[in-house]
């Protein structure tokens, strides 16, 4: 019985491939022009240079907005879903709130608990401070990076376990516009508009604009029996940009606004969730608004060019509900507000040259006001005869973060064959924080603090890269990760508010090579990580809070592979393999006096996936596709005790459509087999809680361009 679905996702796949091996029977039969086969070089820009992907050397997933387009991607725990060794977990309801782990290494939901995140994530190479942006539409994308391992010496503070670029359309000349929408089970839709053309064109200068539009949401897959049902989400945004080209200039002025509802946390007991149905009154209500400015330019300066990037951001979030049961006593909740203000400058050599080299500086300044409250819902029922007349817990902080960093690196062609790199990263970290906590039933000591940390960093990167012909690379790399330090900010019952930064060694091993004339793109790699002060956030009951753990260690590999077998057939697949466990972690809990040798939360030890897809000219003009997609996790944990323990499950995708010059219209099935499974579990007033994974999920989607 636990085989039968992986079985029938095997053999979906397996079909799929003997249905499009009958479609390329049929192309063959009609006589046509030979097409390029080969799979198109990938051009990235992951060390702040464009550079072909093979020449990086970094353990590097890259989805072009083909990629996203072909496989119904929406949000980047789509695309990080399908990556070796990565996982961003969204829970239902709350597509904004993320928590992203690679090779083991992630915030562990530090970042909503006082923490920052171990990965970054950069949007047109602006830092997403928020943790409720770590998770955006992947609406007019033109690329995601996705980088594996730390990245301090480019990326700074907080890509402790790498980092995670995503690069949007930019305006041109050419008016263009353009519609999307789908529709779907359990209430499913969404709308996309998009236009773009010249505003002014003259003979030095050109000014473009580029207009996005979204509105979308869905229903449940969950049901509550007892109240409103759990597990929706609406979301309505837009983003506008402006760029100015001349000779020497390239300037692009962005503005986004996303505003995201819905009803998260859908907890159930642990056993029971996968069953999607709760009982409960008070759920859970969820809003985040995220929105910002910026400005990116890019000036030549003779052979030289330099790059500045200038940004403020903000969001704005409030999560509220009961807990989790058919009494209207409890009520729990936060109120939060971010704004960060963000400068960085790039002084960068010719991509072309012997020395390949960047040096910059970068500047960031970020503010959180948070309030956590845990109580008697004003009106309520009175809860074991103590909770009354809306008594509660009340905890205020506000935490100011300033960092300075100075950042070079440099690339050297030793001979045609052998180049190495070498880089750093200085970093300069102030935080402080105030803290007040007002206690109406005793779960913390009423009290006023404030505190503050400084913290100094070094992080280094040495890379070698062979290159025995153009189509085959093999490289080592050492380099270093650093995570700010911080202040635990709710229900602190000790006088202790802060936390030290961790940091992270990572080494690699890995090649990269594109055979047979360009078909067959493989990408492999081994890695072994070994970090210090781990910040690991523990559950206690209501509240949860970050300690440090002295020693912690990742080891593994991937694989990706893409083949382009036909004119129409391509496959594809990928395999993570890590081990992330704790060395020395002294008493986790007060019932295990070592957690030495346990796993790391949101670490499944396998990670693969297999893929498979066609594209099938029919008429002048016309073409099907098809595609399907399978993904496993074997069996991981959600707390660093290792006692929630979710079993593997795969997931199973397929698409099939008709496309024309100008149109497509596509059916989609999101976990086609239905597989039951969680996807967050905590342990609440010592009962094991969890939330269910989204269920099948079928629609119709399509697009017309002007």
């Amino acid at each position: 019985m636990p085989l039968r679905r992986p079985l029938l996702a095997t053999c979906s796949c397996v079909a799929f491939s003997s249905l499009t091996l009958s479609a390329v029977v049929h192309a063959d039969e009609t006589p046509a022009p030979e097409p390029v086969w080969e799979l198109a070089p990938l051009e990235v820009t992951a060390q702040h240079r464009s550079e072909k992907a093979q020449d990086v050397p970094i353990s590097l997933k890259v989805f072009e907005q083909a990629d996203v387009e072909e496989q119904g991607l929406k949000t980047l725990s789509d695309a990080l879903n399908r990556t070796a060794n990565v996982w961003l977990r969204s829970d239902t309801g709350s597509i904004g709130f993320a928590n992203i782990t690679i090779r083991g290494l992630g915030n562990q939901g530090g970042a909503m608990a006082g923490g920052d995140q171990a990965i970054g994530v950069y949007v047109d190479d602006v830092f997403m401070g928020a943790q409720t942006a770590m998770n955006p539409l992947l609406g007019d994308v033109a690329r995601v990076e996705v980088l594996r391992g730390p990245q301090g010496t480019l990326y700074g503070r907080n890509t402790l376990g790498g980092a995670i670029n995503l690069h949007t359309n930019t305006p041109e000349p050419e008016t263009e516009a353009k519609v999307e929408g789908s529709i779907g089970s359990h209430a499913l839709y969404d709308l996309k508009a998009m236009a773009n053309g010249a505003l002014f064109k003259g003979r030095d200068a050109t000014v473009s604009a580029r207009i996005n539009a979204v509105q979308g949401g869905q229903g449940t897959t969950v049901k509550n029996s007892l109240d409103d049902d759990v597990g929706d989400t609406d979301q309505t945004g837009a983003r506008a940009q402006t760029r100015l080209t001349t000779e020497t200039l390239d300037a692009v002025i962005s503005a986004d606004y996303l505003d995201q509802d819905g009803h998260p946390w859908a907890l159930a007991p642990f056993a029971d969730a996968p069953k999607r149905k709760v009982a409960y009154v008070n759920p859970f209500e969820y809003e985040v608004q995220n929105f910002g400015v910026s400005a990116n330019a890019r000036l030549r300066l003779g052979s030289l060019t330099l790059q500045s990037i200038t940004a403020w951001r903000g969001s704005d979030s409030r999560l509220d509900g009961g807990d989790w049961s058919a009494s209207d006593a409890l009520q729990q909740g936060y109120d939060r507000r971010q704004r960060q203000l963000s400068q960085e400058l790039r002084l960068m050599s010719p991509d072309d040259a012997r020395w390949r080299w960047v040096s910059g500086l970068f500047f960031f300044h970020n503010k959180e006001d948070e309030t956590n409250y845990y109580g008697h819902r004003r009106g309520g029922s009175a809860l074991w005869g103590m909770f009354r007349n809306g008594e509660r817990e009340v905890s205020n902080s506000t935490v100011t973060t300033n960092s300075q960093a100075a950042f070079g690196d440099v690339t050297y062609g030793l001979t045609p064959w052998l180049d190495i790199t070498a880089g750093a990263r200085l970093t300069h970290d102030h935080k402080s924080t105030d803290y007040t906590h007002v206690s109406q039933i005793g779960m913390a000591p009423s009290q006023t603090l404030d505190d503050e940390i400084d913290a100094f960093d070094a992080s280094p990167k040495v890379s070698l890269i062979l290159k025995p012909d153009q189509d085959l690379r093999f490289y080592a790399t050492v380099s270093r990760g650093y995570k700010s330090g911080g202040f635990n900010r709710q229900f602190v019952p000790t006088t202790k508010l802060d936390f030290k930064p961790e940091h992270a060694w990572n080494y690699e091993l890995g090649s990269k090579g594109r055979l047979f004339d360009g078909r067959l793109d493989v990408a492999g790699t081994l890695f072994y990580t070994d970090w210090k002060n781990q910040q690991v956030t523990s559950w206690h009951g209501t509240y949860n809070d970050i300690a440090n753990v002295p020693h912690s260690r990742s080891y593994g590999a991937e694989l990706e592979v893409e083949a382009h077998l036909t004119r129409a057939l391509t496959l594809g697949g990928q395999f993570g393999w890590t081990e992330a466990t704790f060395v020395d972690f002294p008493s986790p809990s007060a019932s295990l006096s070592s957690g030495d040798g346990l796993r790391q939360p949101n670490a499944p030890r396998f990670t693969w996936g297999v893929n498979a897809q066609v594209r099938q000219p029919v008429a002048e003009g016309l073409e099907v596709t098809a595609r399907a997609d399978y993904t496993h996790r074997s069996t991981y944990y959600y707390d660093i005790t290792n006692t929630l323990k979710e079993p593997g499950y795969g997931l199973l995708d397929l698409r099939a459509g008709l496309g024309g010059d100008r149109w497509t219209l596509s059916a989609f099935v999101r976990n086609a087999t239905d597989e039951r499974y969680r996807v967050q579990a905590i342990s609440y007033m010592n009962e094991a809680m969890a939330i269910a994974g989204e269920g099948r999920v079928i629609g119709l989607e399509g697009s017309l361009a002007f």
